[in-house]
């Protein structure tokens, strides 16, 4: 006589192997996961720091965390989502055997505090169910992710590092976007779990899903105010976007050999300098992003190994950056004013100067500095210009 008793289901068929595959699979993606937070928390926050803090800000060592996770749960997530729409391919035997081998692993269920047996799964699973959409799933937890990445950085420096206003507009809009839907997720989630322990069914109720509506609107408001300076400035909603400005906080040098050799500080008088006193002069973000840009060029071309833009003022209230240290020197960019370069473009004009050490590593000053150079550096376009002038 056949029995009908699915307990008696071998666990060795195609839906006990897919879900072994699946958990397999699954805890290589935590692996990896895990993997990844401990290199960007040790091997870079650790490590290099005193470069990356000029880049993003310092909650971002908290932000990333969260970050990484999500990014790496949309991808374990919509594995299982898609082995999911692979088991509704094999016979019903099988399919309890998967739904059954892969429960005893899911979080609802160990938060639920019950194993459910295969007569249970039998009773409640349909014959055909809503096909999941995996790639849906993936792209909303990288949604998430990178908003919450994106807030780790002034939105400015993703311009001055490449990348075009039009892209951080964008990125400032799906930031928007994403920040907005988390917190009417997690609720939507919380729901769905008090009612999979009451019900043993995920479904919200009208109050519920009225609920997380006005969340969404809540969320929204203030996420769109606190970005709406980065998609301005990606969307050139007001002219004066096209100035970098704003949120960027700046370290003032405390040495002192700075301050007592400043009025040394020499100024190029000639007629290429061309300040105009009755146009403002740029601002000192703006000088300061300057200085980023020829410092990677500087980088790249092994004059410095490393830079964290400092900046400072002489004694005639002009921008001066602290930008590197080394065993023998520390360097220092000046500002001389704006040029033209061979194609008649505005450039600013950057001096560098070594100044040398002592034994107990302070600087001897501008009067003992050896001269580096003179850059032209065109902003709108990220190049630099090396003029290679050996005197003032």
């Amino acid at each position: 006589m056949e029995t009908n008793n699915t307990e008696e289901l071998q666990p060795t068929g195609d839906g006990a192997r897919l879900a072994a595959i699946t958990l397999l699979v699954s805890r290589i993606i935590k692996l990896y996961g895990a993997a990844t937070l401990f290199l960007v928390y040790f091997l870079i926050f650790y490590w290099h720091w005193d470069y990356l803090q000029q880049w993003i800000y310092s909650y971002a060592r908290i932000l990333f965390a969260p970050a990484i996770i999500l990014f790496f749960a949309g991808i374990d997530l919509t594995y299982i989502s898609h082995n999911v729409n692979k088991a509704y391919k094999l016979s019903r035997p099988d399919l309890i055997d998967f739904y059954h081998d892969l429960s005893k692993h899911l979080l609802i269920n160990i938060i639920r505090g019950k194993e459910q047996t295969k007569d249970e799964f039998a009773a409640k699973l349909p014959d055909k169910a809503k096909k999941n959409h995996p790639i849906s799933l993936l792209i909303m937890f990288w949604i998430f992710a990178f908003s919450i990445g994106f807030i780790g950085a002034p939105y400015e420096n993703y311009y001055w590092f490449g990348f075009p206003k039009i892209t951080v507009g964008i990125a400032a809009l799906i930031s928007t976007a994403g920040l907005t839907m988390i917190i009417p997720t997690i609720v939507a989630m919380i729901a769905y779990i008090i009612s999979m322990k009451k019900t043993g069914k995920a479904k919200l109720s009208k109050l519920q899903k009225a609920l997380i509506i006005v969340i969404i609107i809540l969320s929204f408001v203030p996420t769109y105010i606190w970005l709406y300076d980065a998609i301005n400035f990606g969307f050139d909603f007001d002219s004066s976007s096209d100035e970098v400005v704003e949120d960027i906080e700046y370290i003032p040098s405390n040495e002192a050999d700075y301050q007592d050799d400043s009025s040394q500080y020499m100024v190029n008088d000639s007629e290429e300098y061309m300040v105009d006193d009755s146009e403002e002069y740029m601002d000192d973000v703006t000088i300061m992003n300057h200085m980023i840009i020829l410092c990677n060029y500087l980088v790249k071309q092994d004059i410095i190994s490393d830079f964290s833009v400092e900046l400072d003022y002489n004694a005639k209230g002009n921008v001066m950056g602290t930008v590197a240290r080394d065993d023998n020197y520390v360097y220092v960019l000046y500002d001389n004013g704006i040029k033209k370069d061979d194609q008649g473009n505005d450039c600013l004009e950057l001096v560098l100067e070594a100044e040398p050490l002592d034994e107990d590593g302070n600087s001897l000053g501008q009067s003992e500095a050896s001269l580096k150079g003179f850059y032209l550096v065109n902003a709108e376009t990220k190049t630099v210009i090396d003029e290679h002038k050996t005197h003032w």
